[in-house]
């Protein structure tokens, strides 16, 4: 027969299966297990159970459970605290199973109390002796001599009661179920949204290990158990942007703040974090093309609201060790700062914005558990990233789908590397900085040439960017150079990307754009009618998760001297470009 179990079930079945074996194993099978080294105890688990009337309910359960005779030979070790009849409802657990909830009662209720191999109650055992469980969860198992010994806050009544196949410890009292995050979250209240939209992504896989193997018949394998495990995207961390998740919820030895937008909240944002995701739609190409980019948009925004929702209670290392983590608030890990999970650019946050209008915290077997009803979270720390193109990395230069080459009448591209030790002077003292410590440098081939590079822009959304260049000075990386000897670019810039028609469109065109060369000097593209201010630029299709054949999003810078232009220099020496998203209220 199939079943399904939850995480952490594929081994359940062999558990019990060893456990309540009955005596009529092989006698090699017996003399492998013993207390110490030695066959000291013929008597199986089984027998115990079954022969100790004080144990009469959980025996009962467990034969209901039906996993005794699938699994004879498996030979592993656990422990069992087997709670004493008074402290088992029999009849509630019984009548469980008969409503189909066999596996709940196995995972919540006997697995609560084995553990593989063996372990006895002796000599002192401190406070923080945990046992890791057959469900994955872990409790306390401690005492002494003395005052005896407890098994998550319950007296064990009697200990160390030797079997082949292990030990059994008798207790006074059942553990409690503790739901870890993930568990949680499926019956959270007000949070059933989030709850369906994760849910949704768990895949059951076919554990061929784990499972029983039956007879051969006609030449095909057959299986007494078939057991299935789960596992869900959202658990791994890897990956890129576009498929890593935010962390195991699941995981019993992490401690993690789950906050969760309230189904109200997730509606009201996930709605304007599609409009960010609107792509280009070829109508011609039918129903599916509709639903792929209807599925992605869909995707993309409830994935870009969950990515900061998973907070580390552990992982709290001070910003400036975490050369990869983006500080929101600028100011370094403050006693109220908290490090999110997400791997591909781990954010800080103020502790207070991230419980500001959640209801009360609901304490976790890992973590605590928060649904949020108001999201206070900037769109800038969540979906709507400034875009940062380094000018050195060759995966922007050029643009491969419209076969654009990364430079035009210059000469090849040198990256040059300047660390601050080599940085001029003057602007040292202007506290200049070079993004990656690093810049791309291109020379005309003829001394009246116009070189030309052209930069692809990814992962931009469909609203509004200021868009900036970094140029640097000619003097950067020398110390006897006058700074006031350096020469300005004059450039012309075109920015494109997806049009009305899916093609590569122009957007923009400006010319006369001039930099100072006195400086490691950001440059803007200037409003038409107030050039003191940047432009607005409206980017009408996403191109988030294009693969980088497939960006039309470039911008071409080109040197634009004439042949009479007097002080200006035709070499471009460019940093980075930058992509500045607008705020909503302000498009």
């Amino acid at each position: 027969m199939n079943r399904k179990f939850k995480h952490g079930m594929s081994m359940a079945l062999a558990v019990l299966s060893a456990m309540f074996m009955n005596t009529a194993c092989t006698e090699d099978w017996n003399d492998h297990y013993d207390d110490n080294g030695t066959n000291a105890s013929r008597t199986s688990i089984l027998d115990i159970v079954k022969g100790d009337a004080d144990l009469s309910n959980f025996s009962a359960v467990v034969e209901a459970l039906g996993c005794a005779d699938s699994l004879l030979n498996q030979s592993r070790v656990y422990t069992l605290w087997a709670p004493v009849n008074e402290y088992v409802n029999k009849d509630s657990l019984l009548a469980e199973i008969e409503k189909g909830n066999r596996d709940k009662v196995l995972n919540r209720f006997v697995e609560s109390h084995i553990a593989n191999f063996k372990y006895a109650a002796s000599d002192s055992m401190k406070a923080d002796n945990y046992m890791l469980l057959l469900n994955e969860k872990m409790v306390p198992f401690c005492g002494n001599y003395s005052d005896g010994y407890t098994f998550d806050g319950m007296a064990v009544v009697e200990k160390n009661i030797p079997a082949f196949n292990g030990i059994v410890h008798k207790i006074g009292g059942t553990v409690t179920y503790a739901l870890n995050l993930w568990e949680y979250l499926e019956n959270a209240e007000g949070a059933d949204s989030v709850a369906k939209f994760l849910y949704s992504f768990n895949v059951s896989k076919f554990d061929e290990w784990a499972s029983i193997e039956g007879p051969t018949v006609q030449g095909n394998k057959t299986y007494l158990d078939s057991v299935f495990s789960n596992s869900n995207q959202w658990f791994f961390t890897y990956g890129d942007k576009y498929t890593a998740g935010i962390g195991n919820v699941s995981m019993e030895d992490s401690s993690y703040m789950f906050v969760v937008p309230a189904n109200e909240v997730w509606t009201e944002w996930t709605e304007k974090a599609e409009k960010y995701y609107n792509l280009y739609l070829d109508e011609k190409l039918g129903e599916a093309e509709k639903f792929r980019t209807d599925s992605l948009r869909w995707f993309y925004a409830r994935k870009s609201i969950l990515n900061y929702s998973l907070f580390s209670k552990r992982d709290q290392t001070p910003v400036h060790k975490l050369a990869w983590a983006v500080d929101n608030d600028g100011d370094g890990l403050r006693d109220d700062s908290i490090l999110s999970t997400y791997s591909v650019k781990r954010r800080l946050f103020s502790k207070e914005d991230v419980l500001a209008g959640t209801r009360e915290g609901v304490e976790c077997s890992n973590g605590t558990f928060y649904v949020k009803d108001v999201f206070n979270y900037s769109p800038f720390y969540t979906w709507h990233d400034t875009i940062k193109v380094e000018a050195e990395y060759p995966r922007y230069q050029g643009n491969e789908k419209n076969k654009d080459n990364f430079v035009t009448s210059g000469t090849d591209p040198n990256v040059v590397y300047v660390s601050e030790s080599q940085m001029h002077d003057s602007l040292v003292a202007q506290g200049a900085k070079l993004s990656s410590n690093q810049y791309v440098e291109v020379a005309p081939l003829a001394s009246t040439g116009n070189p030309k590079l052209i930069f692809t822009i990814p992962e931009t959304l469909s609203s509004t960017y200021n868009v900036k260049i970094v140029f640097v000075p000619p003097h950067i990386a020398s110390p006897r150079a006058n700074p006031a000897d350096s020469e300005p670019n004059k450039v012309k810039l075109i920015l494109r990307a997806t049009g009305d028609n899916g093609k590569q469109a122009k957007l923009v065109e400006v010319k006369n754009i001039q930099n100072d060369p006195t400086r490691i000097d950001t440059v803007f593209i200037p409003d038409a009618e107030d050039p003191s201010k940047p432009m607005k630029i409206k980017f009408p299709f996403t191109e988030y998760g294009f693969a980088d054949n497939l960006l039309n999003a470039s911008l071409e810078i080109t040197s634009d001297v004439a042949r009479n232009d007097k002080g200006f220099t035709r070499v471009l020496r460019i940093d980075c470009i930058i992509l500045e998203p607008v705020a909503e209220d302000e498009e």
